[in-house]
């Protein structure tokens, strides 16, 4: 995967913190600085919008552990730089309104390690494209 750049999680802001307040802290950052802007992706060219449902997923992941809560706060820069992988067609479970999902992967730099993320962009009938889904660390 070719990424021109790496965001870094500054990890001083999350020093001492339980995971409960992590989350608690990543969910008001979100909603402050990133709720309902947008962020072009500089290898598809399309524009993301940041909504709360992409925030509710990653925060109350099964798996939402420090890392991936971390990143929370780098989402921008890991959507603007995120490297288009596929799009899946959507399920027959999915509402009308999605027309398929676009997956991309991101590396992001948390707790001095390289991780790769993959964020999921979920496509509308109507040609919009919202960030939705939690970001799941490959291992």
């Amino acid at each position: 995967m070719k990424q021109k750049n790496v965001p870094r999680v500054n990890d001083k802001q999350f020093e001492g913190m339980t995971l409960g307040e992590i989350k608690k802290y990543v969910k008001g950052y979100y909603l402050k600085y990133y709720a309902g802007k947008s962020v072009r992706n500089h290898h598809k060219g399309i524009v993301v919008m940041l909504g709360k449902p992409g925030l509710k997923h990653v925060v109350n992941a099964r798996n939402s552990g420090y890392t991936k809560l971390k990143a929370i706060v780098k989402i921008p820069e890991m959507i603007a730089n995120a490297v288009y992988c596929n799009f899946k067609e959507a399920g027959k479970n999915d509402p009308y309104s999605i027309f398929g999902y676009a997956n991309f992967k991101s590396k992001v730099e948390v707790e001095s390690k390289i991780h790769i993320f993959r964020i999921v962009v979920r496509v509308t009938a109507t040609g919009h494209f919202y960030y939705d889904h939690a970001v799941k660390v490959k291992k």
